[in-house]
């Protein structure tokens, strides 16, 4: 029999205890016994699945498992984790130079150049869309 649950954890918790009690002992997913406090490890927008058994003896019998999804949340913070952007087959500096916490760039598009790309990756737990192009002309005076 499994019994499963779903463990959500804010983005500052730098460490995760399971901790698990029972008359029966307690195997963990590779059959060994658990004693104290188990630490699960898991980053920011990350999850980790955690198995534990308890079992109504030693050898592992007469066992229920309990599975935990557990779940960091990431930033509430939108971020870049990467911006590129390349002309003519060439990548164009960015000024400033990348750094997630800026959000305006300058960049010089040679006039020859017959195509540009802009690659934005969102950092992880995030999506990005481009929503206008229109401020652009503002900008660039």
């Amino acid at each position: 029999e499994v019994q499963f649950y779903m463990v959500d954890c804010a983005e500052q918790a730098n460490k995760i205890e399971v901790l698990a009690e029972s008359i029966f002992p307690l195997l963990g997913k590779e059959g060994e016994a658990l004693d104290g406090p188990q630490v699960v490890e898991v980053k920011p927008g990350d999850a980790q699945l955690v198995t534990i058994r308890a079992c109504t003896d030693a050898g592992g019998n007469g066992c229920r498992r309990y599975k935990l999804d557990v779940h960091r949340k990431g930033s509430s913070e939108a971020l870049l984790s990467q911006l590129i952007v390349t002309s003519g087959g060439s990548d164009i500096s960015l000024s400033p130079p990348f750094d997630p916490s800026v959000s305006l760039y300058r960049v010089d598009i040679p006039f020859s150049s017959p195509s540009t790309n802009v690659v934005a990756v969102a950092a992880k737990g995030g999506f990005v869309s481009f929503e206008s192009f229109k401020s652009a002309e503002f900008h660039s005076r």
